[in-house]
């Protein structure tokens, strides 16, 4: 239902009527790969194996130097965890959704082309596909640099690599079993990074 929400928001900012003024739109899509993490758990250690990304979303020139963007990011993974204190030995398929918003800062190197960079927030969604194991939502924040080219009037590339960090405090879960109550947490103040490259296609709307 969390996701649902999101997703929901998601659409509603980039149909607002800020949006829908803005000097130019682009839309994109894009297909990647995210790196592996390792990180500790209480009596343990666990990781989010690397795997295929995928997305798209929205960009909006406010000018020709400074953008803000919305975007959806999912990965499809692995997550497997042990821990002796927890008796936890986990080995299942995971997606990771990012949903967020930010802004970036862009400069024309060519009469086609630019480069950007910028930083995002929003939220992370852990998705286990377990029996009994409920998905967990955090606060999120990243950076991303990339560039793209045109090839077509409308129509171009787009390369980019992003850093983006879930914001847990002490202990916070990556998922949860309600019915055992048992859950995979971050021990101390380990932090999980999800760093990749994607490559796709934009479109400019107007």
């Amino acid at each position: 239902m969390k996701l649902n929400k999101l997703i929901l928001f998601f659409f509603f900012i980039i149909a607002s009527p800020s949006v829908i003024v803005a000097q130019s739109l682009e839309a994109y899509v894009f297909s990647g790969y995210t790196f592996s993490d390792r990180f500790p758990i209480y009596g343990g250690r666990a990781k989010i194996h690397d795997g295929h990304t995928f997305g798209g979303g929205l960009q909006y020139m406010l000018n020709n130097q400074y953008a803000i963007e919305v975007i959806y990011h999912r990965q499809q993974s692995q997550i497997t965890a042990f821990s002796s204190n927890l008796s936890l030995d986990v080995d299942l398929p995971m997606n990771v959704h990012f949903i967020l918003a930010g802004s970036n800062r862009v400069q024309r190197i060519h009469e086609k082309a630019s480069v950007y960079g910028g930083v995002k927030v929003g939220a992370v969604i852990y998705d286990p596909k377990g029996i009994s194991l409920d998905n967990v939502t955090h606060f999120a924040a990243g950076v991303s640099a990339g560039g793209k080219i045109f090839i077509q009037p409308k129509l171009g590339l787009r390369v980019q690599a992003n850093l983006f960090i879930p914001i847990t405090d002490l202990g916070g879960s990556i998922f949860w079993s309600p019915g055992s109550g048992v859950n995979v947490g971050l021990a101390g103040f380990g932090s999980i990074l999800h760093f990749g490259f994607t490559g796709g296609l934009f479109y400019k709307l107007f």
